[in-house]
């Protein structure tokens, strides 16, 4: 680590950066892509099924099962397998039907009530992906069974697969009930906050694995200073959000050509084609294949996800404080619960190891100045909007101050201590401003004073 100030900066090196952060990063961005994806598991399951619909009468004409039936108590001749292969493959065309509309009505209630956002969420719940895949499955199961079934005197009755889908039909109606009742819990707007806060705290340990040790030195001092001076220009190649960058990439990348990247941008940025998205030092290193090469390592999306910025995530949750706090829906007790989820996820975030910004290669020599995640950042990404969208709210505002107090019990970094304080005086001066009951300034008031006591003894 180095010193930035008051603040300790974490300084990765080269073989840090060949650990975690080597895997491709395309990859993982493409397996988190296939989390939110109404086709992979339905594709996945159908393709199980479809196995089994063949290896299932192959194994009975291999073995002798004629006990099966006496085991059963089925009386499974051609003509009552075809009846009952026909209707478990309707009903479960019908039922496919029916899960589709509910989910296509809880993405419209989730886009049109807490935000658009939030959609991603929600097609990432996987029981939806599995009813899908369930009810599409044993549809396409039954169709492949039904015409292997002889309907000739003495032909071929693939028993064991009639049973098969006799099971699958009656665990399909069970799953039918959890499913409605899955997605009747989930438009809830205390569920739906829950599952975007646990998404948020799932970002969290995965970014910043590493726990604060407030009783250790924890920094220790570095020779490596950023370089002084421009750069020449890197340029975007692609266009939109960029959702993931392969730091251990361009480390690689910056120490084989013996130059420094300057980056920009962090991952939830947008960026343009064609203009600036790093320089690169010195100039003369600049070029179109400089240009290709840092392109390998950026992923870029039509729009922000976790995976790497973790402001994606808390923007979910502020959105859906803000649209509570607007005169149409007004509902103060579900932005009071965003607040809350948001405090205790800071105060997790508090405790956590946050990288800064400098890359060191295997030899100690600085090669990559990334634009670093930060406290602050996040601090102010969670409650800016709240508060200024519910300014003239008093439960909103002691809310955020005393949210902000449990935060700053958990915070150990000066930096951070002047951030909340920071975020505390435009609480304060947004109810001497907004609010115009004596007594309600005077319960802010006493929050706020709480707080900067906690500041003071979290800085000794």
């Amino acid at each position: 680590m180095i010193h930035a100030g008051r603040v300790p900066v974490l300084v990765w090196s080269g073989e840090e950066a060949t650990g975690k952060d080597a895997v491709r990063i395309r990859l993982l961005s493409w397996l988190d892509a296939l989390r939110s994806s109404y086709w992979f598991v339905p594709n996945a399951m159908a393709a199980v099924m479809f196995t089994l619909a063949f290896a299932l009468p192959a194994l009975e004409r291999r073995y002798d099962l004629d006990g099966l039936q006496a085991w059963t108590g089925l009386d499974l001749t051609a003509g009552a397998a075809q009846t009952i292969l026909s209707t478990i493959t309707s009903a479960n065309v019908s039922i496919v039907g029916v899960v589709f509309s509910i989910t296509i009505l809880t993405l419209s209630i989730a886009s049109s009530q807490m935000g658009p956002r939030l959609v991603r969420t929600f097609m990432a719940e996987r029981s939806t992906h599995f009813a899908l895949g369930l009810y599409l499955s044993t549809a396409a199961y039954c169709l492949i069974v039904l015409a292997i079934v002889d309907e000739k005197e003495g032909g071929f009755v693939p028993r064991l697969s009639v049973v098969f889908a006799l099971v699958a039909a009656v665990g399909g109606l069970g799953f039918l009930i959890y499913f409605i009742h899955r997605i009747a819990r989930m438009i809830q707007a205390p569920n739906i906050v829950e599952a975007v806060a646990a998404e948020l705290d799932r970002s969290i340990e995965r970014l910043f694995p590493e726990v604060l040790d407030p009783d250790s030195p924890g920094v220790k001092d570095s020779d490596s200073q950023p370089p002084e001076g421009e750069g020449g220009p890197v340029l975007a190649r692609g266009e939109g959000y960029i959702q993931a960058i392969d730091y251990a990439a361009l480390l690689g990348l910056a120490t084989r050509g013996e130059y420094v990247l300057r980056i920009h941008n962090r991952p939830g940025h947008f960026v343009m084609r064609g203009l600036p998205i790093a320089e690169v030092l010195p100039p003369d290193k600049a070029g179109e294949e400089l240009d290709a090469a840092f392109d390998d390592a950026i992923v870029y999306g039509y729009q922000r996800t976790p995976w790497q910025d973790l402001e994606c995530a808390i923007s979910e949750l502020v959105e859906v404080a803000v649209r509570a706090l607007s005169p149409g829906v007004n509902d103060p007790f579900t932005a009071i619960t965003c607040v809350d989820r948001l405090g205790a996820t800071l105060a997790r975030l508090a405790e956590r190891k946050i990288p800064g910004g400098l890359h060191l290669d295997d030899d100690g020599h600085l090669r990559v100045i990334a634009d670093p995640e930060t406290f602050s950042s996040a601090l102010n990404a969670a409650f800016n909007q709240i508060r200024q969208n519910g300014r003239g709210g008093v439960a909103i505002l002691i809310r955020i101050m005393e949210s902000l107090r449990l935060i700053a019990a958990k915070t150990h970094r000066p930096g951070d201590c002047e951030a909340i304080r920071r975020q505390a005086d435009m609480v304060l001066r947004a109810a001497e401003r907004e609010v115009p009951e004596e007594n309600d300034q005077a319960d802010i008031r006493q929050r706020y004073d709480a707080l900067i006591e906690r500041l003071q003894t979290a800085e000794q």
